[in-house]
């Protein structure tokens, strides 16, 4: 991968995969092609993108599609099935060889079909070709500019990074809407707002890790909800759960332990979620750099041999967090923030009363019937003159 520590991978969706070996097949129903992308992961010592002879292959690396997952098996190949068109990326904690930026084309060797996208190991992989995807990393180096040229690349037996990172704001308010403002280096939360992190712990060094532990520090205003396992991007299988007992109220640290071990060039991921609580700080001035106006810290302390470690002890109240030149400062913590708005106004209803019933119109009484005319005698007849 490449060897700039600035920014730590970020690391894009998948979900579980299905290995399998095949040739090209095609579904009727809905016109999609399907094949096998496959590949072998190796430890380019001598950064020249071509596996040499002698070069092993790096096992225990995740290797991810849009719906698959896979881990590189004892000799570093893996094999995956693809639908059309589909990016693949291998979630790893060491460097792609050949690329010494943020990003880099695949290459210029010939077995470095992987490019780096952001500090991503990825490749854009065709089911009709049934590609054969290689890439060759490097393990982290004692640290310094420029990179070492001594061959096979220096390497810490012992190294372990940690990051953590804002997810995408999604919903609605008080699930994970948290993309009040324009500016996207600005988080912003309203109370009641749940913003989750991705936690990520890469073993950069050349043996496994375990025992991982550490502290989450968070910011004042903010209870925390949930930690669970990643599934985008995927937990390396080895690992199990991640234990924490709960907030420490004078320090704001939330302690955590991870079972399981973490295989050279592996990467664990877990879902950190908070709440904004009512009473919590609120922003006045929105930073455009330097450090966050409510900040969420992950540190690792559990890994004393790290030579690039954290000078932080467990139990130490002052700790210094890392920098963007991470091979030059401890790299074992990190943080990511965001800012706190006022919860929008919620509008109050106003209730209208029902209208007024009216009663009844009256029944008025029939008219009275009147007795009929009284009929008169006819007239006296009177007698003739005389």
């Amino acid at each position: 991968m490449h060897l700039i520590k600035a920014v730590r991978r970020s690391l894009l969706a998948a979900a579980s995969i299905t290995v399998i070996a095949g040739a090209i097949g095609f579904s009727a129903a809905q016109g999609a092609v399907s094949g096998t992308a496959s590949g072998v992961v190796y430890r380019d010592a001598n950064n020249n993108g071509a596996r040499d002879a002698g070069e092993v292959g790096v096992p225990g690396v995740v290797v991810q599609s849009r719906n698959a997952t896979t881990v590189t098996n004892a000799s570093g190949a893996w094999s995956l099935k693809i639908v059309d068109k589909e990016r693949i990326q291998v979630l790893t904690g060491w460097y792609r060889s050949q690329c010494n930026s943020l990003t880099c084309a695949a290459g210029p060797g010939p077995d470095q079909d992987f490019a780096v996208s952001y500090q991503n190991v990825v490749a854009t992989a065709v089911a009709s070709r049934n590609p054969r995807l290689d890439v060759g990393l490097l393990p982290d180096w004692p640290g310094g500019y420029p990179v070492p040229t001594t061959r096979p690349m220096p390497a810490n037996r012992v190294d372990v990074s940690s990051r953590i990172s804002f997810v995408k704001p999604t919903g609605s308010v008080g699930t994970s809407n948290c993309s009040r403002t324009t500016e996207p280096l600005n988080r912003a939360c309203a109370i009641g707002d749940r913003p989750s992190f991705v936690l990520q712990v890469y073993n950069e060094g050349t043996t496994a890790v375990s025992g991982l532990a550490g502290h989450l520090q968070l910011p004042p205003g903010t209870t925390l909800v949930s930690v669970a396992a990643s599934t985008t991007p995927t937990n390396h299988p080895n690992l199990g759960a991640i234990n924490y007992p709960g907030m420490d109220a004078v320090t704001r640290r939330v302690p955590f332990a991870i079972t399981g071990s973490l295989p050279p060039a592996g990467m664990a991921a877990y879902v950190v979620t908070l709440r904004v609580d009512a009473g919590a700080p609120i922003t006045t001035t929105f930073q455009t750099k330097g450090s966050y106006p409510n900040a969420i810290g992950a540190r690792i302390t559990s890994v004393t041999s790290d030579v690039e470690g954290d000078l932080c002890a467990s139990g130490s109240l002052s700790c210094p967090w890392g920098t963007t030149d991470r091979q030059q400062m401890p790299d074992n913590s990190d943080t990511v923030g965001f800012a706190i708005v006022p919860a929008p106004a919620t509008p109050t209803p106003v209730t209208v009363a029902p209208p007024t019933t009216l009663a009844p119109p009256t029944t008025l009484a029939p008219p009275t019937t009147l007795a009929p005319p009284t009929t008169l005698a006819p007239p006296t007849t009177l007698a003739p003159p005389t």
